[in-house]
């Protein structure tokens, strides 16, 4: 390509920017036009005018004209209590279980809404098991810190943060944490009041932990408890510089080198750790706000005058008339009063409820709302039934009366995959279960989905319309169909493809043809014979979407024998969703290990819920194995320190590179005996963060090989080498080759590629990205030795065959949307290499001429993302390509 051509067209192109720049402008120079006509049938004017009135409204950060909260988790079974109070352009979210961010991502939002404030109610794994998912999920457009208010310390795991995100990097580094000390919180949407709730029957007013004096034979010992004792209080009241003064007769404690009373403050040391922190939620009053219809029925274009109306000035128009505010403006009287949320673990917490001065002020404020996040034992006290008829409100119920989370878009998908296969779909237990929605006039027991709608003031009440009281197996089945067939014939049509190859007929045949072929029960077809391990998918996603949960796998090496691969943010809630309640916690009193591959959170946010439960549900029982890095051994210890002790039924034990190492081989003895294998190796893979995948083989003869996130690996193919199964991540489609290297992961055909290398009898192919969201695309490399995962698949080696004859199947329904993705990824890869292209000609130029003009074009234009597209330069630089071929010719 000539540089000197490629010159002159930047500085053409330079050119035209600055042009349109000083057109914008001069379009953004202040103009009066009070004395305008706004003509009221042209659609311009109209329009243009609309959109004055909306960036008026929208100048400051007011208070906001819609409030509403929403239950995002209810307590079911353990699943943790949420609630979002959500505004038009605020969200403030009151506890953050395991689970949350799919809650708010698959659920009814669809997206997670923008966030700056997390308020937690108690130091719990159901309060706060996970934060941190919804801390590296954070889609706040604000760089400044998260605001996280709640019981002390909490935020101590936040800090390990950069160890979990791709290349250490977060989007916001600073968190404001905010405890009891600060009573109050106030931003220009709500004031929010603290209110301290202790368990009367943890606390005791005696200090003999504490002795001012000490025996010398016991000194060491003494010194090392009041050193304990130290850092208690200072986590606990949230101070910095906490001290030890030791003297020949006495040692006490120094804290802040304050002369208060430091017998009362250890005294309370003990209440402190059990406080649980209620929040009295008080939304702003509205500001008034144009009303557009009012304004364009006078007839006159928007100008200065509408500012002086708004604040609150009375306007003489051209025609001699006068507007007052209350004339155009609304939203004068939108009020509302507060709302409580409320935690009461235990009836230990009575007392404090009780006695507490700002819950007895509140009823003068006269609440709109209390919600409750207190078990039913708790409840049915009455000392606390007592306490709630203080307040004459509506009352929502967040504990284990409540219906379960369930997602309608995940319901679709298991009742069309489980109407292919029941075997290997089975329909998940959870849907059948049966809840009675308990209503009262004041009393409502929550489900997912439910809103309380506080503002605007006509519009209060109680919407169920989100809410689903029962799923339709048939109506969600027939849905699915239509409406995957129809979209995606659609993205086929915009994408210029057009077929007819793709009908509900056509797929309802495929269906039967292939339960046909299950019929036949020809044993020859199968690959293996035997019904061991039991694979069952519980997250095949890249990352959390509405259709995938992020990476989870349960291993049933022989009956009732279990271990987990990968534990993702919310694998306690699929399992309670595949298996129900009962035999979640059969499961989890059996799980014998569970093998964490690195510590990126798609892959071990679920881990501190799962080894709590676990812990309650095996309790004498041999201890679960924990196999990951020391960096997750970190996070366990700070969650059980901070929050609430996950590891008193765990054994961990710290696998890294150096595992390989012969001398290293015993650590994992224990992991051979309890899961009775013959040989368990972790192997270094390809994705950095010292990921680990892993090759195990049982005593009865079979081998397995997990590939974790990686590229293609040449040690894991060595080290698996003819395994019978091989689970091997597929995140990219095959057009995304560079962005599969850059991020260190496989494409769909170099993960096949890899179970061919190593010679595995067969590849199930795992960890799809969110725009795979049923299936690959099927190519020819999709031979009879290779399957794809779902969730909540459950499949056995004697049925593995059988994943090859449903290709034509899920074909038949999903072949245009995945076809119209790849077509869109082609696009991107086509964009990308242009615009390498383009780079490469900027880099010529530069060297072959010191242009000024080049230069001016580099700073006018930034370099940015939409320089191609916006400034046609594709189109260009192919005329003048096509033009200097002609003149060589």
């Amino acid at each position: 390509m000539n540089s000197t051509i490629i010159s002159k067209l930047f500085v053409w192109q330079s050119r035209l920017k600055i042009s349109l720049l000083c057109r914008r402008s001069v379009n953004r120079l202040p103009v009066d036009r009070s004395t305008t006509s706004v003509n009221l049938k042209n659609r311009r004017d109209v329009w243009e005018m609309k959109k004055y009135l909306k960036s008026m409204n929208e100048t400051e950060d007011k208070p906001s004209h819609n409030a509403s909260v929403v239950v995002l988790s209810t307590g079911a079974q353990g699943t943790g209590t949420s609630v979002l109070l959500k505004m038009d352009k605020h969200s403030y979210i009151f506890n953050a279980p395991d689970g949350i961010t799919r809650a708010m991502f698959a659920g009814f939002l669809g997206e997670i809404p923008a966030m700056e404030n997390v308020f937690l109610t108690s130091r719990s794994i159901e309060a706060a098991g996970g934060i941190m998912g919804l801390m590296m999920a954070d889609h706040t457009p604000s760089d400044g810190p998260i605001k996280i208010h709640g019981p002390a310390k909490v935020n101590s795991i936040l800090r390990m943060r950069h160890a979990f995100s791709e290349k250490g990097k977060v989007k916001r580094n600073s968190i404001d944490w905010r405890g009891i000390s600060h009573q109050r919180y106030e931003d220009s949407q709500v004031i929010v009041d603290y209110v301290d709730l202790y368990d009367d029957k943890k606390i005791h007013h005696d200090t003999k932990d504490i002795p001012e004096k000490h025996k010398d034979g016991d000194s060491k010992l003494e010194r090392s408890k009041m050193k304990n004792s130290a850092n208690v209080i200072s986590e606990l009241f949230e101070m910095d510089d906490v001290s030890i003064n030791t003297t020949k007769d006495k040692e006490h404690l120094m804290i802040n080198d304050t002369s208060s009373d430091q017998k009362s403050l250890i005294d309370d040391t003990e209440s402190r750790a059990n406080m649980v922190m209620a929040y009295i939620v008080q939304v702003k009053k509205s500001s008034p706000q144009i009303d557009t219809e009012a304004i364009l029925n006078l007839g006159m274009e928007s100008g200065p005058w509408v500012g002086e109306l708004m604040k609150g000035k009375t306007v003489v128009l051209p025609d001699g008339s006068e507007v007052r505010p209350e004339d155009v403006m609304t939203g004068h009287s939108d009020d509302c009063g507060p709302f409580l949320v409320l935690e009461v673990p235990s009836k230990g917490y009575l007392q404090s409820l009780v006695n507490s001065q700002p819950l007895k002020d509140l009823m003068a404020l006269k609440p709109e709302l209390v919600i409750h996040m207190t078990p039913k034992r708790v409840m049915d006290n009455p000392v606390y039934e007592h306490f709630m008829k203080r307040y004459d409100c509506c009352h929502i119920v967040l504990n284990e009366d409540s219906g379960m989370r369930y997602y309608r878009t995940v319901h679709k998908l298991c009742s069309l995959t489980n109407h292919v296969h029941g075997g290997i779909f089975p329909y998940p237990k959870g849907f059948t279960d049966v809840y009675n929605r308990c209503q009262s006039q004041h009393f409502v027991d929550s489900e997912f989905g439910l809103r309380y709608i506080l503002r605007p003031k006509h519009g209060k009440c109680i919407d169920w319309s989100m809410c689903d009281a029962a799923f339709d197996k048939e109506e969600d089945l027939r849905y699915e169909i239509d409406e995957n067939i129809f979209h995606g014939l659609k993205s086929l049509r915009k994408n210029g493809v057009f077929t007819s190859d793709f009908s509900k007929e056509s797929f309802m045949l495929e269906v039967g043809l292939f339960k046909e072929i299950c019929k036949r029960q020809d044993s020859t077809a199968q690959i293996f014979s035997g019904e061991y391990p039991v694979i069952t998918f519980l997250g095949t996603g890249s990352m959390t979407s509405g259709f995938r949960n992020s990476t989870g796998i349960l291993l049933e090496t022989q009956k009732d024998e279990f271990m987990l691969l990968d534990c993702a943010d919310s694998t306690y809630h699929q399992m309670l969703t595949m298996f129900g309640h009962e035999k979640t916690m059969h499961i989890l009193c059996n799980l014998k290990a569970i093998f964490v591959s690195h510590m990126h959170l798609d892959h071990h946010g679920g881990v501190p819920t799962i080894l709590y439960w676990q812990g309650q549900a095996r309790k004498n029982k041999d201890k679960l194995i924990v196999l990951g890095s020391p960096v997750l051994k970190k996070l366990l210890n700070l969650y059980s320190k901070h929050i609430q002790d996950i590891q008193a039924h765990t054994v961990f034990i710290p696998h890294d590179k150096t595992a390989l190492w012969e001398r290293e081989k015993h650590k994992f003895d224990i992991v051979l005996q309890r899961l009775n294998l013959k040989s368990y190796l972790p192997v270094p893979v390809n994705h950095g963060c010292g990921c680990l995948g892993m090759v195990l083989q049982h005593n009865d003869g079979w081998k397995l090989v997990y590939s974790a996130d990686t590229m293609p690996s040449d040690k894991l193919i060595k080290h698996g080498q003819n395994c019978d199964i091989l689970i091997h991540e597929a995140t990219m489609f095959d057009v995304q080759l560079q962005a599969a290297k850059n991020l260190c992961h496989s494409t769909v055909s170099q993960a096949i590629r890899t179970g061919k290398q190593m010679n595995a009898k067969f590849t199930l192919l795992t960890h799809f990205n969110k725009r795979m969201r049923h299936i690959p695309l099927f190519s020819d490399a999709f031979t009879e030795d290779v399957g794809y995962a779902f969730d909540f698949m459950q499949v056995k080696p004697n049925q593995l065959h059988l994943l090859y004859h449903m290709k034509p199947v899920f074909n038949a329904l999903y072949g245009p949307s995945i076809a119209s993705q790849e077509l869109l990824m082609q696009k991107y890869a086509s964009a990308r290499n242009q615009t390498e292209m383009f780079s490469k000609g900027i880099l010529e130029a530069r060297e072959t001429q010191d242009n000024l003009n080049y230069i001016e074009f580099l700073e006018t234009c930034k370099m940015d993302r939409n320089h191609w597209k916006n400034g046609n330069l594709m189109e260009k630089l192919k005329i003048v390509e096509d033009n200097s071929d002609k003149d060589s010719g």
